[in-house]
């Protein structure tokens, strides 16, 4: 059975976060180049330490995820890629609850709780792990989150926060993109387009940017969610308004007696 590696490498400096703000499009193009099982643990790594995770508390999360892990993976009907998709999508949503603006992968390890984006996580680093070549997908101008899949081309959408019905006509039917029942998540979450690593990423500082009621802290985090994307619409959007309150509450602090 297949563990999930504890894998530092030499490029990381005491700091795992630090090392990805400093070098987010080379560290991004070089996990792309590599194989699914060394894709999972760099998704692992950088997943965490984009979840405010410390070098010195990796271990303990990697302990944590290979027993959930080796609990799922006997689970899993590992017969063929369609099998495999579908049985671990069902797996993760009957143990695992969804809960808004909780995108870390520490809080799903240790809550078994999450949202999209947590989901998407979770699934990517499991699935990759099997061997399936699983991609990235995002609606809603980037804040939905969920994996896509083609096999024997056809193009599956394994959302976890759904369970994918028994049998291929109505898991086709369900999540194949030309379908009705697509075009209804379409038109529910905007159109699904495919998400690279920094995306997700991204995704997860901004939704922690997003819960957190320290301005100067939110501000912090919405900026490295800029750098690894830049043209998150979203971002400067918020980013702006919380300038202005944060000169505006100088301002008034300035003026007190």
């Amino acid at each position: 059975m297949q563990k999930l590696e504890i894998n530092y490498s030499t490029n990381y400096t005491n700091d795992l976060e630090e090392t990805l703000m400093n070098n987010p499009k080379t560290i991004m193009d070089s996990i792309n180049c590599k194989s699914n099982e060394k894709r999972s643990n760099e998704l692992m790594n950088y997943a965490l330490a984009v979840s405010g995770i410390n070098n010195e508390e990796l271990k303990n999360y990697y302990n944590q995820l290979n027993k959930i892990y080796d609990s799922i993976i006997c689970l899993v009907d590992l017969n063929n890629d369609y099998t495999k998709m579908s049985s671990l999508n069902k797996i993760i949503y009957q143990n695992f609850k969804h809960k808004s603006h909780f995108p870390e992968l520490s809080n799903i390890i240790d809550t078994r709780k999450g949202n999209c984006i947590a989901f998407a996580t979770l699934y990517s680093i499991f699935a990759l792990k099997t061997g399936l070549d699983v991609e990235l997908a995002t609606s809603n101008e980037g804040i939905h989150f969920l994996n896509k899949f083609n096999i024997n081309n056809k193009t599956y959408y394994v959302d976890c926060n759904i369970e994918i019905p028994s049998g291929d006509e109505l898991v086709f039917t369900y999540f194949n993109k030309n379908a009705y029942k697509m075009k209804l998540m379409d038109a529910i979450f905007g159109i699904t387009q495919n998400a690279k690593l920094s995306d997700l990423l991204s995704a997860i500082y901004r939704s922690r940017a997003h819960k957190e009621e320290n301005i100067k802290k939110s501000i912090e985090l919405y900026k490295k969610s800029l750098l690894l994307n830049p043209s998150d619409k979203l971002v400067k959007n918020y980013l702006k308004k919380l300038k202005l309150t944060q000169i505006f509450q100088n301002t008034k602090n300035k003026t007190k007696f």
